[in-house]
């Protein structure tokens, strides 16, 4: 008797841990959201957008490709940080790595997308759970008019 006790309490047990607690969704809420980037003008060809929520939770991210993204983020006020790199040439007797009998070409990139978009972004939008989140990123090189990079809904 004591053993059927004791099994249909751990029954139980696996009962409540399997159909969790709260009524939990499993996570943060998420809608998607897409749109363009464009640098001075002509759409970002391959690179990455980042959301990064203001309250410093867990960011989203997704690929930029073809000037196009579109990936599911958290809901809120979000940081945007944008990047996109390009192979560049270098000196081939300078820019090898030793490994052992093999000299292998280093490859060396720089970023297309100046600082103010990326590592030391201004660009803020907001994720909202009315479903229009079509963001236009339009950025620009020349400093003079990094104030008119924002993220609008087309």
């Amino acid at each position: 008797m004591e053993v059927m006790k004791t099994t249909v309490w751990i029954g139980m047990f696996c009962l409540i841990l399997a159909s969790g607690c709260g009524g939990s969704q499993g996570g943060p809420e998420t809608e998607w959201v897409q749109g363009r980037v464009n640098l001075n003008g002509q759409p970002v060809k391959d690179g990455e957008i980042i959301f990064e929520p203001v309250d410093f939770s867990a960011s989203s991210a997704g690929k930029i490709e073809g000037g196009q993204f579109s990936f599911k983020s958290r809901l809120g006020m979000m940081l945007v940080r944008i990047s996109s790199m390009e192979e560049i040439e270098s000196d081939p007797k300078e820019a090898s790595v030793d490994l052992g009998n093999v000299d292998t070409p280093q490859r060396n990139y720089r970023s297309l997308i100046p600082k103010q978009y990326n590592s030391e972004t201004t660009l803020k939008i907001e994720v909202t759970r009315d479903g229009k989140n079509n963001f236009a990123f339009d950025l620009t090189t020349d400093n003079s008019r990094t104030s008119g990079a924002k993220g609008t809904r087309p």
